[in-house]
């Protein structure tokens, strides 16, 4: 956990020394005409947009050039399905029947770009997002540390756990093409977003509480996950409310390490772009 933060925090610094790179700015150039001489000096001044202002004459805004957006937060249910037979999973991976009402994803969008085009209608964005899945079970098991598989540190028991949580956070670049049908007026807007993300494993633990424990039993370790993550995203809104869903195209768990199982996660943005 503390690895997480303070990545967290260094990858905020990152974003924050490009964010003050960003202020206002001011530069004098000389505008070549069609003829090919010079005109007279403009001092163009660059911010969030581009800006020219003539001698005393007043700022005219001429281009949007990009858009910088720090704490997007997406919140929403983490789950997960088998190639073969969706969300029913098989009876030998019963023990991972999940509690849905507790199982969450977070995604921390620490920042998030975006470059449009097309009067501001059409777009990219990327950024850099830290995704916390966590998986809530219904069923009473123990997870050991240091064996070769999930499977193998899976340990049935008929303890009745008040917890039974698996956690995985992942760093996640996301890429989207993007619409804004209003750029002018985000709070009456369809906004429409496909695209994808990749990444890798940040840390990940098992804890369990309740039963006949005195207090939790934390358990780090990775438990055979996919080190890389890579997965599809969308996102569909309208004003301030919108919808995403991510499914990941990667494993949940490494070859023999594990069960058969694809991420999929849903929910609402809770701090849109």
């Amino acid at each position: 956990m503390k690895q997480t933060i303070t990545l967290s925090l260094f990858l905020l610094s990152i974003a924050l020394s490009i964010s003050m790179s960003a202020q206002d700015t001011t530069r004098v150039i000389r505008i070549k005409t069609s003829d090919g001489t010079y005109g007279d000096e403009v001092e163009v001044r660059i911010n969030d947009g581009v800006y020219v202002k003539v001698n005393d004459e007043e700022e005219v805004d001429i281009k949007i050039s990009s858009k910088l957006r720090f704490g997007m937060i997406d919140l929403g249910v983490a789950t997960y399905r088998t190639p073969e037979t969706g969300f029913n999973l098989p009876s030998e991976l019963d023990f991972m029947e999940q509690r849905l009402i507790k199982s969450t994803n977070i995604n921390i969008n620490l920042v998030r770009h975006r470059l449009p085009f097309a009067k501001e209608k059409l777009g990219f964005e990327y950024g850099i997002t830290i995704m916390s899945n966590k998986y809530f079970f219904e069923n009473n098991f123990r997870v050991l540390d240091n064996q070769e598989s999930f499977l193998d540190a899976v340990q049935i028991t008929d303890e009745n756990f008040r917890k039974n949580r698996l956690t995985a956070n992942y760093l996640v670049i996301p890429v989207n093409f993007v619409l804004r049908t209003k750029p002018n007026d985000l709070g009456s807007s369809l906004n429409i977003g496909l695209g994808g993300y990749g990444g890798f494993l940040m840390s990940s633990n098992h804890k369990i509480k309740g039963g006949d424990l005195d207090g939790k039993v934390k358990t780090k370790d990775n438990f055979g996950l996919t080190q890389f993550v890579a997965g599809l995203e969308a996102r569909l809104g309208f004003g301030p409310v919108n919808l995403y869903a991510q499914y990941a195209l990667t494993d949940m768990f490494r070859p023999e390490r594990g069960p058969e199982l694809r991420q999929f996660n849903f929910g609402l943005t809770i701090l849109p772009y």
